[in-house]
């Protein structure tokens, strides 16, 4: 799926730019690096963070594992549809629809407000009754090959402080609210597009828009003397974690919301 876009053009230009008043930059300009930074948020992240809805075709496919529990790769904000999908010697139509009353949905995060555990940094569904399967009940995920079909909304949000916590109907798991992109994505991704504005040869510019607190190795306040530490584009080891965004203050912004390795459930 195509990546998000996390700032408007207006909300650029609201910040105020980071180079001479007298350079104007046109929209078309500003939306082409909105859009590389929100790309570097969700690439270096390995999450989305606006409502996305997946039917269909690109319905989430997942492969049973044989436990109760099943990790999903994305945040859930709401299921609608589980389909087991069977061999064709189990008859014409070789899917079965699960009843999603028994199946425990992890977005309490929207639906309880409930950030600790945090079903975002481990989304799944498990299985709270035996499910009718055409020949045998069980209580697992059958193991197969992509055979479990799942439709949704789903992507990394936050409540604001003014919404609604709950179910749209008691033991729904459907929340009244969806949520929105976190505060701190559309922070790291302005912080990321104003790496682009420095006019070009001025290096001044460049290092103050490129450079963070964190990459100062020496400052003289008297003489205005500043040394960077310019040996990479990152400083904190983040890169020993997978990449970086390069730039150390965002790196540290969105190490919260990487997603977290897979685990093994038997």
């Amino acid at each position: 799926m195509p990546y998000a876009r996390y700032l408007t053009v207006a909300d650029v230009r609201a910040e105020g730019p980071p180079y001479n008043d007298s350079v104007t930059y046109p929209d078309a300009w500003v939306e082409d690096k909105i859009d590389l930074a929100s790309e570097a948020i969700e690439e270096f992240t390995g999450n989305w963070f606006t409502p996305k809805t997946r039917t269909g075709v690109s319905a989430i496919k997942l492969d049973g594992n044989g436990a109760n529990f099943l990790r999903l790769p994305f945040p859930i904000i709401q299921i609608n549809t589980i389909t087991l999908i069977y061999a064709a010697r189990y008859g014409a139509d070789p899917t079965y629809t699960v009843d999603t009353d028994e199946v425990l949905i992890y977005n309490r995060h929207l639906t309880q407000g409930l950030q600790k555990p945090d079903d975002r940094k481990l989304p799944g569904i498990s299985i709270e009754a035996f499910l009718a399967y055409p020949k045998e009940d069980l209580n697992i995920w059958p193991i197969g090959d992509q055979n479990i079909q799942i439709e949704g909304i789903f992507g990394w949000t936050s409540l604001a402080h003014d919404d609604t916590v709950g179910e749209t109907i008691a033991g729904s798991q459907i929340p009244q609210s969806q949520g929105s992109t976190p505060a701190k994505i559309k922070r790291a991704c302005m912080l990321l597009v104003r790496r682009y504005f420095p006019q070009l040869g001025d290096f001044q510019s460049v290092v103050s828009t490129t450079k963070s607190l964190a990459d100062l190795t020496e400052m003289k306040v008297r003489d205005q003397s500043v040394k960077w530490n310019v040996s990479s584009g990152s400083s904190g080891g983040l890169g020993m974690l997978g990449g970086s965004t390069g730039d150390a203050e965002v790196d540290r912004m969105l190490l919260g919301f990487r997603q977290t390795a897979a685990m093994v459930w038997a």
